[in-house]
């Protein structure tokens, strides 16, 4: 019996182990260049503004959303320091986001989003955590801006 538990045993770890590396190759494999929507469109929008948090720019980031009167925030620095702090690429997560649809009036939109992030784990849990994010956006001065969510959460 002692033989045949560390046969499953070893099974599931080369099992683990091949689920973990498939899943890191999905996130990382590809040609790293996106087809860049208009700018000028809610999609475009969001989609430069998940690309611009991707490559850690976040300044460019900050430039796309627009906070409401009653927030606390200023400030850039003050956005940072309440979306994570400041950005510690030690706990940064993989994740790759995906749009999805959108709806738009004269001046308000919304764009879907699904966040697949990768968070390795135990043998039997589930390495990939996805989440379905609602953009919502108000055109301003011949621009689209992101009114929510404004903070950052999902990778880390």
């Amino acid at each position: 019996m002692e033989t045949s538990s560390k046969v499953l045993i070893a099974f599931g770890i080369i099992l683990a182990v091949l689920v973990i590396g498939v899943t890191a190759l999905v996130f990382l494999a590809g040609n790293g260049e996106t087809e860049l929507l208009p700018e000028d469109t809610p999609e475009g929008t969001v989609q430069r503004y998940l690309i611009a948090i991707h490559e850690s720019h976040y300044q460019d980031a900050y430039a796309y959303l627009k906070f409401p009167a009653d927030d606390r925030v200023e400030s850039y620095e003050d956005w940072m320091r309440m979306s994570f702090g400041w950005p510690d690429p030690y706990h940064q997560r993989t994740w790759k986001a995906s749009l999805g649809e959108s709806e738009i009036t004269t001046n308000k939109a919304t764009v879907g989003v699904v966040i697949d992030t990768f968070r390795p784990g135990g043998v039997f849990e589930d390495p990939v955590n996805s989440q379905n994010l609602l953009f919502s956006l108000q055109y301003e001065n011949g621009k689209w801006f992101i009114t929510s969510p404004i903070y950052i959460y999902w990778i880390y």
